[in-house]
């Protein structure tokens, strides 16, 4: 495109006081971007970008337009009950070491990916990072598949760029991390560089929230199972002080084999994990990775949420804000041109599937949930 209008111009996130907007092409500005409810934004072209724009009223219908394309209204999110306490966020499905995504077709690096210090899922990761700290972070969650093969070099890789992270980070594995592909030492290769690799449950407690993070890898497998660990799990829900937050890579299913692939825990051990989760703890938002796309379900008065790759489209990290009364999540696309670029490419695989399969409806990305009484 190099004419004029903004393409596949759209409000991606929606907070309290903020929104996030973000586009794929844009004509040679400069142009004023105009947000209902807000002062306009000045933002350049040519190429992909995107803005955050704050200073919104909660529960407010807002719509943007853009170099003359205009975007259907959303609602800005009305938060929980009470002050908001802390922030923390999580990302998954970093594949350090891969060199190309999907299939039908597969999509590779193109020319302006050549001679690049580092590869896109390092480049990615390290852009969704910084924009997670900038939001405001002050725990990262990381929920598996951190490599694309298990070779020590990509953790190696990986234990580099989560070193320089000036807050606590958690490090669970997925399937990809000593499940089906088993080449390296993933725990030893982080160690050297200070991070532990969680394969067990770690619960960490912050201001309002209890997080439970625990390995659903199960070694030499695709699938996930968390039954070896569901009684540390739930002893850990039920002795929250508050909510909390169980993050683990795969997410739990209700069906005894796999309808939608991948798979995550299925079987009996999906039913098994929600039941013991909802009588622990009904104030719990569960939130995995693993299928690369984001969702929200339910099961009784249990979230359940799934996130996005840094990596590929919509190239996502996810914010979760905790109130005293409950919990905002947030994913946020990450807006680095360099990222948006490739990401949008990344929508091509499946036949162009891939696009609508993967980024979910916004109620699913960004939503405020009131904690259950009692």
């Amino acid at each position: 495109m190099r004419g004029t209008g903004a393409r596949g111009l759209e409000i991606f996130a929606v907070e309290v006081d903020r929104v996030q907007v973000c586009w794929s092409d844009l004509a040679p500005g400069p142009h004023a971007l105009e947000v209902s409810g807000a002062p306009a934004v000045i933002v350049e072209g040519p190429g992909p970008g995107g803005v955050v724009v704050d200073g919104l009223e909660e529960g407010a219908e807002v719509e943007v337009s853009l170099a003359g394309t205009r975007t259907k209204p959303v609602r800005t999110l009305v938060p929980p009950p009470g002050p908001e306490l802390c922030r923390i966020a999580t990302i998954s499905d970093l594949h350090f070491g891969e060199r190309r995504f999907g299939r039908w077709p597969r999509i590779r690096p193109g020319a302006e990916w050549r001679g690049s210090p580092e590869p896109y899922p390092v480049v990615c990761t390290r852009a969704a990072l910084s924009e997670a700290l900038a939001w405001g972070a002050q725990l990262i969650v990381v929920k598996g598949d951190l490599t694309d093969e298990d070779h020590d070099e990509d953790y190696e890789s990986l234990g580099a760029v989560l070193a320089e992270l000036p807050v606590p980070v958690v490090v669970i594995p997925g399937n990809h991390d000593g499940g089906d592909r088993s080449n390296g030492d993933g725990t030893s290769a982080l160690a050297r560089h200070g991070i532990e690799l969680t394969t067990g449950v770690r619960v960490v407690d912050v201001p309002g929230l209890r997080v439970v993070v625990a390995s659903s890898r199960e070694v030499g497998k695709h699938r996930g199972n968390l039954t070896h660990l569901l009684p540390a799990i739930t002893d850990a829900l039920a002795t929250a002080p508050a909510g909390a937050l169980l993050a683990t890579h795969h997410p739990p299913f209700r069906t005894i084999v796999t309808t939608m692939w991948p798979p995550g825990i299925l079987g009996l051990d999906g039913p098994r994990l929600l039941r013991g989760v909802a009588t622990a703890n009904p104030a719990t938002l569960i939130t995995a990775g693993h299928t690369h796309r984001n969702r929200r379900r339910s099961y009784r008065d249990v979230l359940i949420t799934e996130v996005g790759s840094p990596k590929d489209y919509p190239g996502v990290w996810a914010g979760y804000a905790v109130h005293e009364g409950g919990i905002r999540q947030v994913v946020r696309r990450t807006s680095d041109p360099r990222v948006i670029a490739w990401t949008e490419r990344c929508a091509g695989s499946l036949m162009g599937w891939w696009r609508y399969w993967s980024r979910g409806s916004l109620d699913s990305r960004c939503f405020s949930h009131t904690w259950p009484l009692g």
